[in-house]
């Protein structure tokens, strides 16, 4: 059993620029946000033998979050939520020594909501929904020292729907919402080799289909002349990913770093998805 969680420190600026070219004033936030995991793995034995299915679970937040700014007046989005929290269950069966497969059924809670200055118009909205989703994973070990894993993850698609208000001359209306999350499939290879009796390496690449957002659109069932439609038009991404760990007779360190290419291409960038090429370290010791 794991329990457990990150407090994400966020801090972002953004500049506005004017179709004249002119510089607005830069604003500045700082997301603080806490993101909990949770998850079991466990199996079953026969007389002291472990089976060769093992079962797991697991409750966490895989994409999306929220950022807020100071109001200024001007016409924007001024806070928005756009997140997804899955709770995922799997079986996985060693086949052999050397090959084990799995699989997972995952399903999504899709959490949206908006706070709008004059953007077309000032409004207030929230909404959730529930998704449906699976993920496949292998486990090659072609000798003792190496193994491969492969792993699938399907798209997640979530409808929310909702309410809230929206404020036509100075008077807020009741209005109903729906919003279509699209989140991307993904797919992972990665390889562990022991080195050394203390050394372990690792490298993986990570490729995530983000082109399948081409549109962001909030949609109004009983007023389909309020819709708005936000042209994204993401693109695909690729991480790659490199660490070792060197095990001393009592404690082992580890250090890795990784690069993620930018989804959000500068035409369509906005402050609530700041994106750019994004280099990261860490280092580890148990």
């Amino acid at each position: 059993v794991d329990i457990g969680g990150e407090l994400v420190v966020g801090p972002r600026s953004y500049t506005p620029l004017a179709d004249d070219g002119t510089k607005g004033p830069t604003q500045k936030t700082t997301i603080v946000a806490p993101v909990p995991a949770l998850g079991a793995v466990g199996r079953f034995y026969n007389d002291d033998e472990p089976s060769r299915v093992t079962f797991g679970a697991g409750l966490y937040n895989t994409f999306g979050g929220t950022v807020s700014w100071k109001k200024t007046g001007q016409s924007a989005l001024d806070s928005t939520e756009d997140a997804v929290i899955e709770v995922d269950a799997g079986a996985s069966v060693r086949i052999s020594d050397r090959f084990a497969i799995g699989a997972s059924l995952r399903l999504g809670l899709g959490l949206f909501a908006l706070d709008a200055t004059m953007d077309p118009f000032d409004a207030s909205l929230s909404a959730n929904g529930v998704g449906v989703a699976t993920a496949l994973g292998a486990l090659v070990k072609p000798t003792d020292n190496v193994r491969i894993g492969l792993a699938w993850r399907s798209p997640l698609r979530v409808s929310t729907d909702g309410s809230g208000t929206i404020t036509f001359a100075s008077t807020p209306q009741g209005q109903q919402v729906s919003h279509d999350q699209v989140w991307p499939q993904q797919a992972s290879l990665g390889i562990g080799w022991r080195a050394a009796p203390a050394v372990r390496l690792a490298l993986q690449a990570d490729w995530t289909q983000w082109s399948q957002l081409k549109d962001l659109t909030v949609t109004f069932p009983s007023n389909p002349t309020l819709n708005q439609d936000f042209r994204e038009d993401w693109k695909d991404t690729w991480t790659v990913r490199a660490g070792g760990e060197y095990a001393f007779p009592t404690f082992a360190v580890r250090a890795g770093a990784y690069v993620d290419t930018n989804a959000v291409p500068d035409r369509t960038i906005e402050r609530q998805y700041l994106d750019q090429t994004k280099f990261g370290v860490a280092a580890g010791a148990s």
